[in-house]
């Protein structure tokens, strides 16, 4: 539901920060043409003004010492599509963000020698002002820190159906520790299981499922990520992807949009998977069976075939016996055994059940090996 101010509906605004030092691009009329960033890293806050302009800015590398660039606009609001280039002390070109268009660049510099090197950023379409801003993070090795990004944009489920965020995450170098992840701002009765990204891994789903027994309205939701680097909490917000046009073009592809929704309809699937139980625990050498429930479209002969399973995002320590679940059954089996050498663990799996070409997904599965 939108919030109301004074009895009016309020508009939803995007608000970005992080903890890095901010610097704030000059007024045009005091920008020298290359601006100097301070001690790396830091996050650069600037807006193209007008036409045909590129913005420049200059920092020190040592030897061997990586910088991550990364820039983004739509995601915050903006007109603006960002394109980049970096180059050396000399104006020789070093790379450009050529192969991301349509997308927020990341760019990762691997200087060839100490010294100074620049990064120019301008609009695709060559065009500028107010609501063309931007911001420009600049990493080196030692600065803990991830990004995330959340797909879909949409999330609508039908009744008792189950559906996916695909959640992506970039680490800066040397960063590895898990990522545990939450959505806010779901509406009532939507069940969410959101794992942990596990260290040095870059990707989990979320699995959100609706009533079985009603509709719910949209709520617009974020998805948020935690870790805990060197004592201290680092808290992230995943920018949401949707399926769009590229600038100028027809072809769909990824780019960031502005805000994620869910809602649920009263579509009715032609089948629904559940898990019982949802958590599982086991020690090294033993086995768990789980019951995997299919609720089939009634009066409707093409849920009827066999359901074929799928358990995805388990280590080899854990093997899996996953036969079909019959034709016409509401009910099958999926059988989970440790080695006698696994080791203590976590980890979060994803059930899957295939009819024809209709896939569906039950909630997500929680299994721990305790030693």
């Amino acid at each position: 539901m939108a919030p109301t101010v004074g009895g009016r509906t309020a508009l939803p605004v995007a608000v970005t920060a992080n903890d890095l030092p901010q610097f704030v691009e000059p007024l045009r009329a005091a920008r020298p043409p290359v601006v100097s960033l301070p001690a790396l890293p830091v996050t650069v806050n600037g807006r193209i003004d007008g036409p045909r302009e590129a913005d420049a800015y200059q920092f020190a590398l040592r030897a061997g010492q990586q910088a991550v660039i990364t820039v983004r606009a739509r995601s915050h609001g903006s007109r603006m599509d960002p394109f980049v280039r970096v180059l050396d002390a000399s104006g020789k070109e070093l790379m450009n963000s050529e192969e991301q268009v349509g997308r927020e660049p990341t760019l990762v510099l691997n200087p060839p020698s100490p010294g100074t090197y620049r990064v120019e950023i301008t609009s695709i379409d060559n065009k500028g002002g107010p609501d063309y801003t931007y911001r420009a993070t600049i990493l080196v090795p030692g600065t803990p820190d991830f990004s995330l990004t959340a797909t879909p944009d949409i999330v609508s489920p039908g009744r008792g159906q189950t559906m996916l965020i695909t959640v992506a995450a970039a680490r800066t170098p040397g960063f590895d520790a898990p990522i545990t992840l939450a959505v806010e701002g779901l509406p009532p009765g939507v069940e969410v299981v959101a794992p942990v990204i596990p260290a040095g891994r870059g990707e989990a789903q979320i699995t959100l499922t609706a009533p079985a027994d009603r509709a719910v309205p949209p709520s617009l939701v974020r998805v948020v990520g935690t870790a805990r680097v060197e004592g201290r909490e680092i808290r992230r917000v995943a920018e949401p992807w949707g399926i769009l046009p590229r600038p100028g073009e027809g072809q769909p592809a990824p780019r960031p949009v502005e805000f994620q929704a869910v809602w649920t309809t009263d579509e009715v699937p032609l089948y629904t998977l559940a898990l019982e139980p949802r958590q599982v625990s086991l020690k090294p050498g033993e086995s768990v069976t789980l019951k995997v429930r299919a609720h089939r479209k009634p009066n409707d002969g093409n849920a009827n075939p066999a359901i074929a399973l799928e358990v995805k995002g388990l280590p080899p320590q854990i093997s899996v016996e996953a036969p079909p679940i019959p034709e016409k059954a509401a009910e099958g089996t999926i059988k989970l055994t440790a080695v006698k050498e696994a080791p203590a663990l976590r980890v979060y799996a994803l059930v899957s059940g295939k009819l024809g070409e209709n896939v569906q997904h039950a909630p997500g599965l929680a299994v721990t090996v305790a030693r």
